[in-house]
């Protein structure tokens, strides 16, 4: 794996995590701009990533490394559009936030519905997005459950999955 690789494709799925969390804290716990330690809590109590001993080192801005990480994952999705922080320290997703978090759900819950064994699977994950996968079982019963309420609120808007996306699934 040439060098950086492993950090993006983890950047990559932080930030769906973090649309994951601020979604759910949203539209399942009625908090629609919640602060960033409400955010950070979500993601660490609901163990929504694979935080490795030496992601809970302190850095030089006083939080644990991964803490950072998701800050900056943050900042990406706010330049992005996916995010929004109207007042300072409360993050918000946004319509087009949503959409990408609602697509990523769908090819999460599909995967789950075509592998009855999927939590001995979640390496196939990795064939399927192409990357090291840092998402844990929590995080995919979560898209689950964030898909779930998607439909209930936007059924007209959930997305079909590509034709080659669903066969690159079915691996």
């Amino acid at each position: 794996m040439p060098r950086g690789t492993r950090k993006l494709q983890i950047n990559r799925q932080q930030k769906h995590i973090l649309l994951l969390a601020l979604f759910l804290l949203k539209y399942a716990h009625g908090k629609p701009h919640p602060l960033k330690r409400h955010v950070i809590g979500f993601i660490d109590t609901k163990n929504l990533i694979t935080i490795r001993p030496e992601d809970r080192k302190i850095v030089a801005t006083g939080e644990e490394a991964w803490e950072n990480s998701i800050a900056f994952r943050r900042a990406d999705l706010k330049a992005e559009g996916c995010l929004t922080m109207p007042d300072i320290g409360v993050w918000q997703i946004t319509p087009a936030g949503e959409r990408r978090l609602i697509e990523w759900c769908a090819v999460m819950n599909e995967f789950v519905a075509l592998h009855p064994d999927w939590e001995k699977r979640l390496d196939s994950l990795e064939d399927l997005f192409e990357e090291k996968v840092v998402i844990t079982k929590d995080a995919v019963l979560a898209a689950q459950s964030a898909f779930g309420i998607a439909k209930r609120l936007f059924a007209d808007a959930v997305p079909e999955i590509s034709p080659e996306m669903r066969g690159r699934i079915r691996l």
